[in-house]
């Protein structure tokens, strides 16, 4: 009898323990729904007032060496006078242009896979990684070049900022996102959290129903592995893109699904940096393929995860071309964007 007691007690209390994270849960999303509703308000009133007195701006450059350099075309040139890309030093790391179509590009540049990155002391624990997987000599991209390139904002935040530097600890990671590329990109195998897969492997995925995109790199999901994360977002000089020896001298690449920052306990961190205490695991029920929010029809909770998605998804439609340079010279075709990678047709709306 007294078992029994203890039983419909204990029964009693989980309960009301069950309750109370429920109740917290709902706070959490409350005070989302309710950020999310004075950003948008924040954005559309900033959006206003860029309006006011804007000119079509002309071509203007400054000194072209200048890392994270702006160029836009004019709207009213034939298209026999619109430009191609045209940048400075082309060994700059992160050119910025415009192109015709007024969408944003940024480039990187690779670096060769050379036998010291395989050392330890130079690339961490995994470096073996670059020997035993025989990628010595090629060459590779950093991931942390081209999310510098996608998501500026994320490098430039102070509150984050110090989880994904160089000699951060690697407590910060990324879940969700995924890139399409037009040539085969393939990942260091258990090097860094990203996998990479060929097209042709895999027929039926949603980033390469268009004919131009050759493979796409995804998140591997180990965020708690701080090692993997300290690859993924700060050890600069260690690709962990690898580029194909066979594929073009320029690669474009672009997102399919956005990047959403996690902890190592998987708690989503919001684009202000601050940690949401919800976990990626909960909304990934929610998700397209596209790793956004589905059409939440009548569901209340699905509604609800929809305004914490607003909060922590990194999304952006740039376009980022992956430049091959050897031996300190760089030997790429010229590119412009009437060649055939001209346009990257990935429509994210339709998935």
């Amino acid at each position: 009898m007294r078992c029994k007691i203890e039983q419909e007690k204990e029964e009693v209390m989980q309960s009301k323990i069950e309750g109370v994270k429920e109740e917290l849960l709902k706070c959490k999303i409350n005070m989302a729904k309710a950020e999310t509703e004075w950003y948008k308000k924040a954005a559309e009133e900033c959006k206003n007032e860029k309006r006011i007195g804007t000119d079509k701006p002309s071509i203007k450059v400054g000194n072209e060496n200048d890392r994270g350099k702006h160029v836009t075309n004019e709207d009213d040139r034939t298209d026999k006078d619109k430009p191609s890309i045209k940048v400075g030093n082309e060994n700059d790391r992160g050119k910025h242009v415009t192109n015709e179509g007024g969408n944003e590009s940024g480039e990187i540049t690779s670096r060769e896979i050379t036998p010291d990155l395989s050392l330890s002391g130079i690339c961490g624990p995994h470096a073996h990684l670059y020997k035993s997987n025989n990628k010595i000599g090629y060459q590779g991209f950093n991931t942390s070049d081209l999310l510098k390139e996608l998501y500026p904002e994320i490098y430039s935040n102070s509150k984050i900022l110090p989880y994904i530097e160089k000699g951060s600890e690697g407590i910060y990671s990324a879940v969700n996102f995924k890139f399409a590329f037009t040539d085969t990109i393939s990942s260091a195998a258990n090097f860094g959290n990203t996998k990479c897969l060929k097209c042709i492997d895999s027929p039926q995925e949603l980033a390469c129903q268009d004919e131009k995109v050759k493979s796409f790199c995804q998140s591997g999901n180990d965020y708690a592995n701080k090692e993997l994360n300290k690859n993924f977002f700060s050890r600069e000089s260690c690709p962990d893109l690898i580029k194909d020896p066979s594929a073009a001298s320029i690669v474009k690449a672009k997102q399919v699904a956005p990047l959403i920052l996690v902890n190592t306990s998987g708690q989503m961190i919001d684009k202000e940096g601050n940690n949401t205490q919800v976990q990626y695991n909960s909304l990934k029920p929610y998700l397209k393929l596209n790793g956004k929010i589905r059409d939440c029809g009548n569901d209340q909770k699905c509604k609800d995860y929809n305004a914490i998605m607003e909060k922590v998804a990194w999304d952006s439609d740039k376009e980022v071309l992956l430049k091959a340079v050897f031996d300190n010279v760089q030997r790429t075709t010229p590119y412009s964007y009437d060649n055939e990678v001209s346009s990257f047709p990935i429509d994210n709306e339709l998935i």
